[in-house]
């Protein structure tokens, strides 16, 4: 339901909004509010608890549709590893690319070849 009412700016420059207003929009005694100037002539309140709420619920969205790090790129990302390791060790002609015995031995033959 959209409320309005006219309020008066005072001398200091201050003007109240009406408790009822207040109370439909869901703005609480101590809660923070942020003022936005829109326009000439126009301003938005929101209370900070709205403003965070908003930004943690981007964030989510972000991260549930794949933008930011989802699971699936994560998974996408280590099944290319995946791949490359295996072509790597298919042309190092490597039976068990993980064993010690194994890493140790590409690097000497490495160091080998180039003469160090």
């Amino acid at each position: 339901m959209l409320l309005e009412r006219e309020v008066t700016v005072d001398s200091k420059r201050r003007a109240t909004i009406p408790t009822e207003l207040l109370r439909e929009a869901g703005v609480r005694v101590g809660d923070h509010l942020v003022v936005t100037v829109v326009g000439p002539g126009s301003f938005a309140l929101r209370t900070r608890a709205s403003i965070l709420s908003e930004v943690r619920a981007e964030i989510e969205a972000g991260f549930s549709d794949g933008i930011v790090g989802s699971t699936d790129a994560i998974d996408e990302i280590r099944a290319e590893r995946q791949r490359d390791s295996g072509m790597t060790d298919a042309r190092l002609d490597v039976d068990e690319p993980r064993d010690p015995e194994v890493v140790q031995a590409r690097g000497t033959a490495l160091l080998t070849r180039l003469g160090l």
